[in-house]
């Protein structure tokens, strides 16, 4: 998909098929017998509704995804990190060092 950034931002679309709530409406429109292989026509999926709202509030709708999924990896990694320390704090209060 290829989309007409005139109407819609990369990010919002790709956020936007991402979403269960429209997932389930693609599946709906899917045929094939398997789940992990199921086609959509392009046709169907021009068919189904879906929220476009005004470009600007897209991209500001992206720049505020991004911008968490920036802060949620960022916790991730201090997490880890903490938990690591922790670790080895741990280790060492046993081993008898501290």
């Amino acid at each position: 998909m290829i989309p007409n950034e005139e109407i819609t931002c990369t990010a919002y679309l790709r956020y936007l098929l991402a979403h269960p709530r429209f997932r389930e409406k693609l599946t709906k429109q899917a045929t094939g017998t398997s789940g992990s292989m199921l086609n959509i026509s392009q046709a169907k999926v021009r068919g189904i509704e879906m929220p476009v709202p005004p470009i600007k509030l897209q991209k500001q709708f992206a720049d505020f995804v991004w911008r968490n999924y920036d802060i949620r990896n960022k916790l991730e990694v201090a997490s880890q990190s903490s938990n690591t320390l922790f670790d080895s704090l741990l280790y060492r209060a046993f081993k008898g060092d501290l």
